[in-house]
């Protein structure tokens, strides 16, 4: 596949095979760079963040195209008709946009992917902007169609990336939608969606609030850290095995290897800070491995802390499996208010650091930065 993103991204990050890269028991350490060094002051997480943002793309995710030479936009009702253009391909899809009532200035908005309570969200004074991820990119094995694959038939990038990049051309599109302030924009998606939402809030500074929901491994569950007392936890073989074109396919080599990766989802989470990040999460959702999602949560809250934005990365458990509940939406809705400075969330007095897991600094076992 051609590399498509320049060479001047990846300047001073070593980029050796997975079989040469070292075996890490426990969770990575975010604060120490590639070649051994501790990250200094907040100048150095900066560096420190953009290495991490090559590795992920190398590893794990593909790599993100450079911002489109044009993104348009339509409206017709409801109807949102997003095209972008790169080089001399062009390509469309749609979202649906609907405002709440009253929607006299500028509000807030979700982008999501479905599977939302929208009576929940307008009644709080949300828009919602629902995209259907199939018209970017096919879920399905060796099929590159949807509009990304169409300007960028060649990339190295999987489903996953190309998803998130559906989310940041919506947010170039909202340009034509003056009654949405695009400085108060949440993005949110369950499942495989959830981790697209996570990835988008990772390389889209315009994301205020990032919520992947029950998002599982490659979004807020980590790599290495196994807890199946209630049922199966999924691992790297199992999600490569059944979705390898979410994917680069060199993550395939990490296969039997996940100690090999040079980071893991707490350091992807943490490169949403200082930005406002919730994780959503049922108790009995074995499969997303509950419990190591809120070892991530607690791993990465310690960039969050070392960035004195504490208030801004949360996590809502519920009891119960796989599916999406009003629990659930109604925690999205509190914690987006919260970051926005808006009422009723901020009087909810919900705390959003809640995990009911033991705590395990055996696996966090970083030294003091």
């Amino acid at each position: 596949m051609r590399d498509i993103v320049p060479n001047a991204s990846r300047v001073n990050v070593p980029l050796a095979a997975p079989s040469a890269l070292p075996r890490i028991s426990g969770l990575p350490d975010p604060f120490r760079f590639m070649d051994g060094t501790q990250v200094s002051g907040e100048a150095g997480w900066n560096r420190r963040r953009e290495e991490l943002k090559v590795l992920i793309q190398r590893y794990e995710y593909g790599w993100l195209p450079p911002a489109p030479d044009k993104v348009t936009a339509s409206v017709n009702g409801k109807l949102l008709t997003v095209t972008i253009a790169a080089g001399v391909k062009e390509a469309s899809f749609q979202a649906e946009v609907t405002l709440p009532a009253g929607c006299g200035e500028p509000c807030p908005a979700f982008i999501h992917t479905g599977r939302l309570d929208a009576g929940i969200f307008l009644s709080r004074g949300y828009a919602l902007v629902e995209f259907k991820p199939g018209d970017v990119a096919a879920d399905k094995k060796d099929v590159r169609a949807g509009a990304f694959y169409e300007l960028y038939p060649e990339a190295d990038a999987g489903a996953l990336i190309a998803w998130a990049w559906g989310f940041h051309r919506v947010i170039d599109a909202l340009e034509a939608v003056p009654q949405i302030d695009r400085n108060r924009i949440a993005v949110t998606g369950h499942s495989r969606f959830g981790k697209a939402a996570l990835v988008s809030g990772v390389f889209d500074s315009r994301v205020a609030v990032t919520i992947p929901a029950s998002s599982g491994l490659s979004g807020a569950a980590n790599y290495r850290c196994f807890y199946e007392e209630g049922g199966a936890n999924e691992k790297i073989e199992n999600i490569y095995n059944y979705a390898p074109h979410w994917f680069t396919p060199l993550h395939g080599e990490f296969v039997g290897h996940a100690d090999r990766l040079p980071f893991d989802q707490h350091e992807v989470m943490a490169l949403v800070a200082p930005r406002a990040l919730l994780i959503t999460e049922g108790t009995e959702d074995y499969w997303t491995n509950p419990q190591g999602t809120g070892l991530s949560y607690r791993a990465a809250k310690r960039v969050y802390d070392f960035l004195g934005a504490a208030d801004r990365i949360g996590i809502a458990y519920r009891e119960g499996g796989h599916g999406m509940t009003t629990e659930d939406f109604t925690a999205m809705a509190d914690f987006a208010d919260k970051q926005f400075g808006r009422s009723e969330g901020a009087a909810s007095g919900r705390d959003f650091d809640r995990v009911p897991y033991p705590e395990e600094p055996e696996a966090m076992n970083w030294p003091s930065v």
